[in-house]
């Protein structure tokens, strides 16, 4: 990931791409003994649970048509 030469374009890859953080972030403290971005990871992390609520959410409403849909 940070092969890619130019900083401001790694940085914009990693800001887009949060499986491309997660996996620099472990890169980096396991690598380099350095600290990651606690922010970024919470951003991450919130994200991904507001995205599982909704999941979780939209079934519950959409549960019965979607199985009358896998029936027929």
């Amino acid at each position: 990931m940070r092969a890619l030469g130019d900083p401001d374009k790694t940085e914009l890859v990693l800001a887009l791409n949060p499986l491309a953080f997660i996996l620099d972030a472990y890169r980096q403290v396991l690598m380099h003994n350095t600290a990651p971005d606690w922010l970024h990871l919470l951003l991450i992390g919130c994200g991904s649970a507001v995205l599982v609520v909704i999941t979780v959410l939209l079934m519950r409403r959409f549960s019965q048509y979607l199985a009358l849909r896998a029936l027929s």
